[in-house]
């Protein structure tokens, strides 16, 4: 039954769980130890199948998205930043930028895909 799976996936936070109660106009919580696929019935929600199916294929793609976030963010926190004093500059220069370009131009790629998909929306505004 795609609605049950759509249920369970493990991405679904909060603010998705809102829209399908605000979706069948009804409250319940799926987590409750007495929750069978008989109260999926009583509650008649297969009538919001489709609905239900593309909040949780969206909470997949934006779960999807903050992940290739994370993966930008562990990439920069590794890089190792290398510094030297430069007496005829009388400054700090950097030096071995190679990997730190090569790391640029992919986190570049990565943030335009990611800023790319319909499903960022929702991860701007937790960005504010």
């Amino acid at each position: 039954m795609p609605i049950v799976v759509a249920l369970r996936n493990d991405k679904l936070v909060e603010v998705h769980w809102e829209q399908i109660k605000d979706l069948i106009k009804k409250d319940f919580d799926i987590f409750e130890d007495d929750f069978t696929l008989k109260s999926l019935i009583d509650l008649d929600i297969i009538q919001f199948q489709e609905e239900i199916t593309s909040i949780s294929t969206k909470a997949t793609q934006e779960a999807n998205l903050r992940e290739q976030i994370e993966t930008i963010k562990s990439t920069w926190m590794k890089i190792n930043f290398i510094v030297e004093w430069e007496d005829k500059c009388d400054s700090y220069i950097l030096k071995d930028l190679e990997d730190i370009y090569t790391a640029l131009d992919e986190s570049l790629a990565n943030l335009n895909m990611i800023l790319g998909s319909r499903f960022v929306a929702p991860l701007r505004v937790e960005a504010e």
